[in-house]
């Protein structure tokens, strides 16, 4: 029994420190719900209107130095039109050399079997000439090519 007291009185003991507990809670608990809590966000609230300032003034640079570049590039690729007929009627003029070229390379056999043939005809000319003029000779020709048949 004597353990069942025992056991009471801690029992009673931690009802009493429980109970004790529980009231200084409600104590601090209304002591913290009449307390007012200002908090001072001036500091926070300037920092970030400092940044968002900064962060907009780079931000217009950032877009006027991209503005340049598309100007730049867009001027870049334009060209003056007397340029581009120049360029045109060289490309042209060059095309028609080439042609011109072509063409004269491909008559060369042509022109050089014309000149033989002509070349050709005049020596023989020359020679029936020369051997109808002189009569020795003719004769030696002829007994020449009758030796060598």
């Amino acid at each position: 029994m004597a353990k069942i007291e025992e056991i009471v009185g801690l029992m009673t003991e931690e009802i009493a420190e429980f109970r004790t507990s529980v009231e200084k809670l409600a104590e601090i608990n209304k002591k913290l719900s009449q307390m007012k809590v200002k908090l001072d966000l001036d500091d926070v609230k300037n920092t970030l209107t400092k940044n968002l300032e900064e962060q907009n003034k780079k931000q217009e640079r950032c877009l006027c130095h991209l503005q340049e570049v598309v100007t730049k590039t867009v001027d870049s690729q334009e060209q003056p039109r007397w340029m581009i007929i120049s360029k045109l009627s060289l490309a042209l003029l060059s095309l028609l050399f080439v042609s011109y070229s072509i063409y004269k390379i491909s008559s060369i056999p042509d022109i050089e079997k014309a000149a033989y043939d002509k070349g050709q005809e005049q020596v023989l000319t020359h020679v029936k000439k020369f051997l109808s003029e002189n009569k020795d000779a003719s004769h030696i020709y002829n007994e020449w090519l009758t030796k060598s048949n």
